[in-house]
């Protein structure tokens, strides 16, 4: 049982007196050494010690994740997430309409079984398809395929056939077409048995070396990654408008994710195949050359930490089926110009790559859109990504380290600032998904962020900082509940404990948006005076332990008892989202535990008492105010005394609990409140409406209260219009009481004698 005069205490004093009776010998000695400083510094030096432990933790996880890293460790699941976000973006995504693909596939090669017999085709084959294409003007023609051996007529006599030499013709009256070439690196053995090949004609490194066509930054040096070549057949490559790479190299997962576009041999420097035909577009004069980006005069190519660029994959190609065009070419050599199955034109203007996307042709390559991907859909999306400046852009080494710290950083605050475990994981899942969620967008705009790292140093963080705390925090947390369990509740003790660093602050004094109940016993005064001391004091006894009982229930902070009134509030020291609704539950809660008072007291030879509630929701200033030798954590500032006054209109109103509108408007939704009036307080200029809430027992009561506050608020709004007749009507129709009462009088008053011109509807108090 509670008395009237024992003090509830905050927790912020409960964490001060915990501290200072762990031990009874040390306890003046803590004291001094507590008030030496002041609060501030306190606080500053916990969260100061809290962020050197983040930074410290953070910077070790970070450390020892880029050691995983660079072991390889977390590659396949960083691969797994660039695929993925690949496939989310790119899978539909159409290539630059600059692209055409022609395309021999199954029905390809089952047409031309019967035109040109078994792959491989004889060479004119691919010259008539030239040709066919050179009619509609493309800009160029890029065969993804090796032409580096001579192709023999049946029964040659060791001359060039009679194909090469149409495909060489071709290439040479077109101008467009664009061959491909392949640099090795072989073992030993296979590099004496190529011994002819280790280097290249001179005429050939004469005109296709990038060394002789741009002024290269930095000059390449010679390199030994390759040491043997396959070059176009005599002919074929000093006939062609170009001459490429095609070298592409798959990630250990065996994935193509990346092309390299410059390849080194010997001294001299070569495009690859993708790359040949967009330099004779672009016609640059410079490239610069360094290991994260390829500059062509101002357009810059980025690459990636191995040198190549990433390959922004396009799902949708304007592709052409061989058979097709090889059918066309037949039609128009037939004069069947009208029914053509695909027309010349539609290539003007356009780079058009051939390649093969049969099984039987082996080109077939596992990317992160599919299993079986087209080689040639491959160089035609960097073709595709250079002419359009739309590329994959990865984060420099250092830009990702730094993401990789600051998201570990994080991760290690969110174990150490906070201190409920389910709120804890609750952030860190939060802080990993909203990472996730930036990579992901980040990633349709161009820009490569790697996701398992960061996220895995973020986790390690956490995992070390809650771990960190488990192990030093926990023990002195687990004395600290002992002591505090003989002072609080539960649900507070929890709160202090897992909080306490928010409640050191109290001393200083804080801001919150709170809400404060005032209770009252009505005529007191005159029960005081009439009964016996002995008998006043039980009649307390009972009524503050029952109320007590139902404030701590509804989660209350009970400031004081200043005689026969109480006063509480929520919202503050422990957050409460729903404060106003408390508040008001609360309140209900009240009337009904006093009819058990009432009860008790009359057994008891007391005469029942009734009680006033005023509620009000607002900004207040919070801490312990005092002295150095007295202190009590309390609320002050004009909505507290807002609240009081409320408590004391309660039986001008005849209704036991009155709420402000600001309180109103948090707990309308939950509980139907009548319009009471409008009053300006003594001392403000500005009215507020106040309100009763009704509590409803079920869906009668409830449909019955809503009518109520309708016809209620009618009728005011007639009020405070100056319908005296029509308001006092509507006042008349509803149930007796002290508000139909009041207002009947006003209407019939104002009626006799109208209020001033300027009259708002509000009803000013003349005292507090």
């Amino acid at each position: 049982m509670r008395y009237a005069h024992e003090t509830v205490i905050p927790p912020a004093n409960v964490v001060r007196m915990a501290h200072a009776t762990v031990s009874p010998k040390q306890r003046g000695s803590s004291l001094l050494r507590r008030f030496r400083y002041t609060s501030v510094i306190r606080l500053t030096r916990i969260h100061l010690k809290t962020m050197l432990w983040s930074l410290a933790l953070a910077l070790g996880s970070a450390v020892f994740i880029s050691g995983v890293t660079a072991l390889g460790v977390l590659q396949p699941l960083e691969w797994m997430s660039y695929d993925a976000r690949l496939r989310l973006f790119n899978s539909d995504k159409p290539a630059p309409p600059e692209i055409a693909v022609v395309i021999i596939d199954e029905a390809s090669l089952h047409y031309m079984n019967r035109e040109a017999g078994r792959w491989p085709w004889p060479r004119s084959v691919h010259a008539d398809l030239l040709d066919f294409l050179a009619r509609g003007k493309p800009r160029a023609v890029v065969f993804d395929m090796l032409f580096v051996e001579n192709q023999r007529d049946m029964n040659d006599t060791g001359a060039r056939s009679t194909h090469d030499q149409r495909l060489i013709d071709s290439t040479h009256q077109t101008g467009v077409a664009y061959h491909a070439l392949q640099f090795l690196s072989e073992p030993p053995d296979g590099v004496r048995a190529r011994a002819s090949q280790s280097q290249l004609p001179a005429g050939f490194t004469e005109r296709w070396s990038l060394l002789q066509r741009l002024l290269i930054e930095p000059a390449p040096t010679a390199a030994a990654e390759y040491n043997a070549f396959e070059i176009p057949i005599d002919g074929l490559w000093q006939a062609a408008r170009g001459i490429g790479v095609v070298r592409a190299e798959p990630d250990r997962d065996g994935r193509y994710r990346r092309m390299q576009l410059l390849h080194i041999f010997g001294n001299d420097l070569f495009p690859s195949l993708a790359l040949a035909p967009v330099l004779d577009l672009l016609q640059p004069t410079t490239l610069q050359w360094n290991p994260e980006s390829l500059r062509l005069d101002t357009r810059q190519i980025p690459l990636d930490h191995n040198g190549q660029l990433l390959i922004n994959q396009y799902g949708q190609f304007a592709a052409y089926s061989y058979s097709g065009l090889i059918a066309s070419l037949k039609q128009l050599n037939d004069g069947d110009v009208e029914n053509l199955l695909v027309r010349p034109d539609e290539f003007t203007d356009r780079i058009v790559f051939v390649g093969a996307d049969a099984v039987g042709v082996n080109d077939l390559k596992a990317t992160a859109l599919s299993a079986k991907t087209a080689g040639v859909y491959l160089q035609a999306s960097v073709a595709g990504n250079i002419l359009t400046n739309d590329f994959l852009r990865p984060l420099s080494n250092t830009m990702a380290w730094t993401i990789s710290t600051l998201l570990a950083l994080l991760g290690a605050l969110a174990a150490l600032a906070l201190r409920q475990v389910a709120v804890k994981i609750t952030l860190l899942l939060t802080l990993l998904l909203l990472f996730g969620v930036c990579a992901v967008g980040a990633f349709r705009y161009g820009v490569v962020v790697d996701m398992i790292a960061p996220m895995a140093a973020a986790f390690c963080a956490w995992f070390a900082a809650f771990s960190f705390l488990f192990f030093t925090e926990g023990k002195d947390k687990r004395r600290v509940r002992r002591v505090l369990a003989q002072y609080v509740s539960p649900a507070v003790l929890a709160e202090v404990v897992d909080k306490y660093e928010n409640y050191l602050g109290a001393e200083i004094g804080q801001r919150a948006n709170i809400t404060v109940l005032f209770s009252d016993i009505r005529n007191f005064t005159s029960i005081s005076e009439t009964s016996p001391p002995e008998k006043v004091v039980d009649m307390l006894n009972v009524y503050f332990s029952a109320m007590t009982d139902v404030l701590f229930a509804r989660q209350a902070t009970i400031d004081k008892f200043i005689g026969d009134a109480i006063m509480a509030f929520w919202g503050a020291p422990v957050r409460d989202e729903q404060h106003a609704l408390h508040a008001v539950r609360a309140a209900l809660d009240m009337l009904v535990a006093l009819r058990d008072v009432n009860t008790r007291l009359t057994e008891r030879g007391i005469a029942p008492i009734s009680i006033g509630i005023g509620i009000n929701t607002g900004e207040a200033i919070l801490g312990n105010i005092g002295s150095e030798k007295k202190l009590a954590y309390t609320a002050i500032g004009d909505n507290v005394n807002l609240a009081a006054r409320l408590e004391g209109l309660t039986k001008n109103y005849g209704c036991p609990v009155l709420i402000t509108e600001n309180t109103c408007a948090e707990v309308r939704a939950e509980f139907p409140c009548r319009l009471v009036d409008s009053v300006r307080v003594k001392g403000k200029t500005h009215a507020i409406r106040i309100y009763a809430p009704l509590a409803c027992a079920d869906e009668h009561e409830l449909s019955a209260a809503r009518a109520l506050c309708a016809a209620t608020a009618r009728a005011f709004d007639r009020y405070q219009q100056r319908e005296w007749i029509e308001a006092r009507e509507l006042y008349a129709a509803l149930p007796a009481d002290r508000v139909r009462e009041l207002f009947v009088t006003r209407c019939n008053e104002f009626e006799r004698l109208p209020p001033a011109a300027d009259w708002d509807g509000a009803h000013t108090l003349s005292s507090k």
